[in-house]
């Protein structure tokens, strides 16, 4: 699913090919003996503070 945004990453600059590569790289290692990969979601809000 990630590999097939590559070109379209790339090419509007969202990330450089090197970085992108890297990257899929490094998840195919995380299914690899001893691989680990850990993913965490965050929620931010924003107020505008009291005065």
């Amino acid at each position: 699913m990630v590999e097939g945004v590559r070109e379209e990453a790339v090419s509007t600059g969202l990330v450089d090919a090197v970085a992108f590569d890297s990257g899929i790289h490094d998840l195919y290692r995380t299914a690899e003996p001893g691989g680990v990969f850990c993913y965490t979601f965050f929620k931010a809000t924003g107020r505008k503070p009291a005065r």
